[in-house]
């Protein structure tokens, strides 16, 4: 269980086969609990 707060996340970029992505949209889906928060991301090279 976390506390309320501020929290950082870091991505290098790559897909779940650890290949780099394109450029684009994409959403990372964040689960926590019984929550579930959506953020839309541009990715850019």
């Amino acid at each position: 269980l976390m506390v309320p707060g501020r929290y950082n996340i870091s991505w290098n970029g790559t897909n779940r086969f650890g290949k780099p992505i394109a450029s684009g949209t994409y959403f990372a889906v964040m689960k926590y609990g019984e929550g579930t928060q959506v953020q839309k991301l541009l990715f850019l090279k």
